[in-house]
C-alpha cells in the first residue's frame, strides 16, 4: 500500500495557528532582502542624498570643512591641489576682517613709554609757592613732623622749590638738622635735588655742622660717597662748606664717610686751603 506524501500546508478546514499569523505579519513588515548589487546602489543613492545636507550644516560651523569634503571626494589630484592652495593662500579664518574688539585687545608691540621720550620740564624759579607748599616748607624749617604728615596726606609736592633760590623741603630739613623729619621726607619720595646754585641737602647740613645727621643718613644708605663729592656752582663740596665754617666734627665725619680732601673748587683750592682753623688743616693733611 503506497503512502501519500504529507503536505506542509494546513488543511483548508483547519484554523491558522498563532505561529502562522506571526509569520505573515513579519513578511508584510520586513521587505524581502535585495541582492548585494542592489544593496550597494541603494546605499550609495541614500548616502549621496544624506551627505549633502550634512556638509552644508558643518560648513556653517567651519568654513574649511566644505573644502576638506571636496578634497576627499575629488581624488588624489584634487586633494593635493586644494591642499597646496590652502598652504599658499592661508585658511579662510585668516582672511576674515579684524574686528574693533580684536584690534583694541592687541596693542602695538613697538609702542614706547612717552615718559622716556619727553625731556625734563624746566624749573620756573620765579613761580611762587602755593599755600599748601608754604605750609610744608615752614614745617620743614621748624621740624613739625605732624604738619609734614598732613601735607603728605593731602598729596602736596614734596619736591617743590622756593622761588629764585630753589631750596627744596629736604634741603630745608637738612639745613636745620631735623633728623626724624628728613627720614619721613625721604621715605615718602623727597629727592636730593640741588638748588639753583648747585647746593644739595648734604651741602646745607655740612654748612651748619649737622655731623650726626650726615652720619645717620650715610649709615641708612640715603646718601653715598658720590653724594659727598658733588660740587655746587662754584665747585665746592660739602667738605669745603664744613672747612670754611671751621666745623671740626663735621669735617671729621665727612672724612670718615669717604669724602675726598683733595678735590678743588673752581679757584683750584682744596678744603684745607679755605679754613682758618689749624686743627682742621692738620686733619685734612694741609700745611699748618
Amino acid at each position: 500500500m503506497s503512502s501519500r506524501p504529507q503536505s506542509s500546508a494546513a488543511p483548508p478546514n483547519e484554523k491558522p495557528t498563532t505561529a502562522d499569523k506571526e509569520n505573515r505579519v513579519v513578511s508584510v513588515i520586513a521587505p524581502p532582502k535585495s541582492p548585494k548589487s542592489g544593496k550597494k546602489k541603494a546605499l550609495s543613492s541614500a548616502g549621496s542624498k544624506e551627505a549633502a545636507p550634512s556638509r552644508s550644516a558643518s560648513a556653517l560651523k567651519n568654513p574649511t570643512s566644505t573644502k576638506a569634503s571636496t578634497v576627499s571626494l575629488g581624488g588624489k589630484s584634487a586633494k593635493s591641489k586644494s591642499l597646496a592652495q590652502i598652504s599658499t593662500n592661508g585658511s579662510a579664518k585668516d582672511k576674515r576682517p579684524l574686528s574693533a574688539k580684536s584690534m583694541t585687545l592687541t596693542p602695538s608691540v613697538t609702542t614706547k613709554s612717552p615718559l622716556k621720550q619727553q625731556p625734563p620740564e624746566p624749573v620756573d624759579v620765579s613761580k611762587p609757592l602755593s599755600s599748601s607748599e608754604a605750609v610744608l616748607m615752614e614745617a620743614c624749617k621748624t621740624g613739625d613732623v605732624d604738619a609734614v604728615y598732613n601735607c603728605v596726606w593731602e598729596k602736596v609736592n614734596l619736591n617743590c622749590r622756593l622761588p629764585y633760590y630753589g631750596t627744596t623741603p629736604l634741603s630745608m630739613a637738612f639745613r636745620h638738622g631735623h633728623k626724624q623729619l628728613c627720614n619721613v621726607l625721604i621715605n615718602f619720595g623727597a629727592k636730593f635735588d640741588p638748588d639753583n646754585y648747585g647746593a644739595t641737602p648734604v651741602h646745607w647740613a655740612a654748612s651748619h655742622g649737622h655731623s650726626k645727621l650726615i652720619k645717620d643718613q650715610f649709615q641708612r644708605g640715603h646718601i653715598s660717597r658720590p653724594d659727598l663729592q658733588r660740587r655746587d656752582t662754584f665747585g665746592s663740596t660739602p667738605l669745603h662748606f664744613a672747612s670754611v665754617n671751621n666745623l671740626t666734627d663735621c669735617v671729621q665725619t665727612l672724612l670718615d664717610c669717604g669724602s675726598d680732601s683733595l678735590v678743588t673748587n673752581n679757584d683750584g683750592r682744596t678744603a684745607s686751603m679755605i679754613t682758618s682753623d689749624d686743627g682742621i688743616r692738620n686733619i685734612l693733611g694741609g700745611e699748618v
